[in-house]
């Protein structure tokens, strides 16, 4: 990505990892389009958008394939003023931390893995973990329980709308003998409606993405729309046939 020579520089990174950027720059459009694959949009008022770099959101970014190298010479490029050593370490560093622990499925049942020598047989040592694991394969490998994992009975068709978004209630049947899951408690659900294995894989991230200046492509007057394609697609990745 070129950079922008300083006096017409979109960014401010702040030290305490918010970035700032001018809504009447030239680079407004470019910045703001590869900003939002690592940082969250926290306020856009008229003049400035303040984006906050987190954890989550560089996690989000290595899961779309960026690396720090190329976050940082983006900041670099773009910001007015020397980008904090602190953001540049924090960049680096949950980079770094991504994918260190994974769920996976095996044949002993759901396994925490982790790709960091001694982290593990640390993690487990705290009691709020601790009580989650079943057992301890390895130094690298521990069981948990595969605790609330339901299927889906009933979509009830009668939506609800409060301020404008529409709910359905959706009943789902889990194994809840231990009694942990209460009437009336909040829970977050994961919903798999279709999955394949050994296939080719994008970031969604990469599908969103267009250089600045690219046009906005429309069908022709009278022409209908392409339909959907049937690849399976999650939060994090699309599927891609040949």
């Amino acid at each position: 990505m070129n950079a922008q020579s300083p006096d017409v520089r979109s960014l401010t990174v702040q030290g305490d990892r918010t970035v700032l950027l001018e809504v009447a720059s030239p680079g407004f459009t470019e910045c703001r389009d590869f900003l939002s694959l690592f940082a969250e949009l926290e306020k856009s008022p008229e003049f400035f958008h303040t984006y906050r770099i987190t954890p989550l959101s560089i996690w989000n970014a290595a899961a779309a394939g960026l690396t720090a190298d190329a976050i940082l010479e983006f900041l670099r490029a773009h910001a007015r003023y020397p980008v904090p050593p602190n953001v540049e370490r924090d960049v680096r560093e949950n980079i770094r931390k991504f994918g260190m622990l994974r769920l996976e499925r095996r044949a002993d049942g759901i396994v925490l893995t982790s790709t960091e020598k001694g982290l593990l047989p640390d993690l487990v040592k705290n009691p709020s973990v601790k009580k989650l694991i079943v057992k301890t394969a390895d130094d690298s490998v521990v069981v948990v329980p595969p605790e609330f994992r339901g299927e889906v009975k009933q979509i009830r068709l009668a939506p609800q709308t409060v301020q404008n978004v529409v709910t359905y209630v959706v009943v789902i049947t889990a194994d809840n003998a231990q009694r942990k899951l209460l009437p009336g408690m909040t829970a977050t659900a994961r919903i798999i409606t279709d999955s394949r294995e050994s296939v080719v894989k994008v970031p969604n991230a990469a599908l969103r993405w267009k250089p600045a200046g690219t046009p906005t492509e429309a069908a022709p007057q009278g022409e209908a729309k392409r339909p959907a394609d049937d690849n399976v697609v999650d939060a994090e990745f699309k599927e891609v046939k040949k």
